[in-house]
């Protein structure tokens, strides 16, 4: 009976450093799967940082561009107040001419 309660904890003694080595393994095997989505994360991550930057850039480039429209518009709405302007100064010259003339 001694002999058996020996080969017993013989056994269990030698599976125990297995089965923690198994542990082991398998927690590093975890561990590098965590990593490696971890810097796949970071590689998106940078990817999509890129890109933002990217289109801030064309953004700030196109409300440049819109700026750059709007004071044009201004101007040439400026430019056709002031031909109307002369306009209407021409016909009132012309009308008070005719009227001098009836």
């Amino acid at each position: 009976m001694w002999t058996a309660y020996h080969s017993h904890e013989t056994i269990a003694s030698t599976t125990q450093p297995l089965q923690l080595d198994d542990a082991v393994e398998q927690v590093e095997n975890e561990t590098d799967v965590h990593r490696q989505a971890l810097e796949e994360q970071r590689m998106r991550t940078l990817e999509i940082a890129e890109h933002d930057q990217q289109s801030r850039t064309l953004l700030a480039q196109a409300l440049s561009k819109n700026t750059q429209l709007i004071q044009e518009v201004v101007t040439t709405q400026a430019n056709l107040l002031a031909v109307m302007t002369d306009l209407a100064a021409i016909k009132k010259q012309y009308y008070q001419a005719k009227l001098a003339t009836v």
